[in-house]
């Protein structure tokens, strides 16, 4: 049996690639466990720092054959990367807002918005386990 080269570079990059993927993802489920804890002030930096991570690793897969699947995934991480952004930057300025007694007459409309932001942030980090579940399930059938 004759075997290219190339597609033992593949391979080797496709497991390094999927090694690679299975470390953020850990590392994001770390962090989401983190969010927990409101002492942990870093739990929310370190979400958005890994789902960009993962963003970004699976960019160039976009629109390879076999991997297709992985645009849903991204497009849930892109929105739940945004979503959590959004509820943040709402999330200082209310602690803003709480020490600083010009700001106090905004304050229950930005704690509404917050509020509003943090469903968001919620419902788009659950589509998103969903998403990475559904492919992790997936390729572990393959």
């Amino acid at each position: 049996m004759n075997r290219s080269p190339l597609r033992g570079h593949r391979m080797a990059f496709t497991e390094s690639i999927i090694a690679h993927f299975r470390r953020l993802e850990n590392a994001l489920n770390q962090a989401l466990a983190r969010l927990q804890d409101t002492t942990d002030t870093e739990a929310l930096h370190d979400v958005r720092i890994n789902l960009r991570r993962i963003r970004i690793l699976l960019r160039p897969l976009r629109g390879t054959p076999g991997v297709a699947q992985l645009d849903n995934a991204a497009a849930s991480l892109k929105e739940a990367q945004n979503a959590l952004g959004d509820w943040h930057d709402r999330f200082v300025w209310c602690r803003q807002a709480e020490n600083q007694q010009d700001l106090w007459p905004l304050l229950p409309e930005w704690q509404d918005a917050q509020e509003t932001a943090l469903e968001r942030a919620e419902a788009a980090l659950f589509a998103l386990s969903r998403a990475l579940t559904s492919k992790t399930r997936d390729a572990s059938r393959s």
